[in-house]
């Protein structure tokens, strides 16, 4: 019985210790004018950034239930996954702002 016990000690800190890894992973998009930078930031803290010119941008999310609706930007041949870690709920929240955005920047005058 004491054995039982320690394994679901190790199993219950070993699940903690990778909540908490994964919990370091981030992503930042800033939309200006002239671009979009995507940051995303693993738990290991390696990053990678992308830079997108918004008005040929294309937001796509993908409404399979199976990939719990994928979320991608894409422009140029180039593509790139975001909100991998949000639920289907918050990528379609995410994708609608990131369209509104990306429309009202289309739709100013440049000065």
């Amino acid at each position: 019985m004491f054995g039982f016990f320690a394994i679901d000690i190790v199993l219950v800190h070993l699940a903690f210790k990778l909540n908490f890894r994964d919990a370091r992973r981030y992503e930042t998009l800033q939309l200006t004018k002239t671009k979009l930078t995507v940051e995303q930031v693993a738990p290991s803290s390696r990053r990678e950034r992308w830079r997108f010119q918004p008005y040929w941008l294309q937001v796509e999310l993908d409404d399979n239930p199976a990939l719990d609706g994928t979320l991608n930007l894409r422009s140029h041949g180039r593509m790139v996954e975001i909100g991998s870690f949000l639920t289907a709920e918050e990528n379609i929240n995410l994708a609608n702002a990131l369209r509104a955005g990306l429309n009202k920047l289309r739709t100013i005058e440049p000065s």
